[in-house]
C-alpha cells in the first residue's frame, strides 16, 4: 500500500493531529477588492469579483474584474487534484513527461438563500504519453487519488467533486 492510498495516516484515537496553522492577512480595500498575503509568498494576491458575481452583489461600475475567492477555492481543489493524481501515477510506476497531464477545474455556482455557494466542482484530466500496458495502474490511480488530496477531502462535504479522465 502507498502513502497516496492511506489518507488517514496521522489520525489518532483521540481524532486527527494538527499539523499546523495557516495563517493568512486579510486586507479589505477599495469596493470589493481584498488582498490576500499567503504563507511563504512575498506579493499578495488580489481577490475580487467578476460577472455574474458583480451582477448579484450590485457591484458599482468602475470596479476592476478579479478572479473571486470561490474562483480560488476551486482552483485550489483542481490543482490538488492534479498534483494528487500525479503522485498517484508515479506510485505506480507511471512516469509522466512536462506537458503530458493537463488538468483543469469546473465550478457549478448556485445561488443558495442569497448566497453564492460552489455546489459542484468537475476535475477534467488529460493524460498523454502513457503505454497501453499502463492503463490498468493509470485507472487505478484515478479511481483512488480523490481520497488523498487535502483540499477535495477538505470541501468535500459541502461540494460534489467529480473527475473525468480522457486518455489521449
Amino acid at each position: 500500500m502507498t502513502a497516496v492510498e492511506t489518507p488517514d495516516e496521522g489520525a489518532t484515537d483521540n481524532g486527527p493531529q494538527v499539523l499546523m496553522h495557516s495563517l493568512v492577512r486579510v486586507e479589505v480595500t477599495e469596493g470589493p477588492d481584498k488582498l490576500v498575503w499567503l504563507p511563504t509568498e512575498a506579493q499578495p494576491v488580489s481577490m475580487g469579483m467578476h460577472d455574474e458575481l458583480a451582477a448579484h452583489y450590485k457591484a458599482a461600475p468602475g470596479f476592476s474584474p478579479r478572479a473571486s475567492t470561490l474562483d480560488y477555492v476551486i482552483g485550489a481543489v483542481a490543482a490538488c487534484m492534479a498534483g494528487t493524481f500525479r503522485r498517484a501515477l508515479a506510485a505506480r510506476g507511471v512516469r509522466l513527461a512536462v506537458g503530458d497531464l493537463r488538468s483543469e477545474g469546473i465550478g457549478e455556482i448556485v445561488i443558495e438563500h442569497g448566497v453564492p455557494l460552489i455546489r459542484a466542482i468537475e476535475v477534467r484530466y488529460q493524460l498523454s504519453g502513457t503505454h497501453s500496458d499502463q492503463q490498468d495502474a493509470v485507472q487505478r490511480a484515478h479511481a483512488v487519488h480523490h481520497r488523498a488530496c487535502a483540499v477535495s477531502r477538505s470541501v468535500d462535504r459541502a461540494i460534489d467533486i467529480t473527475t473525468v479522465l480522457e486518455l489521449l
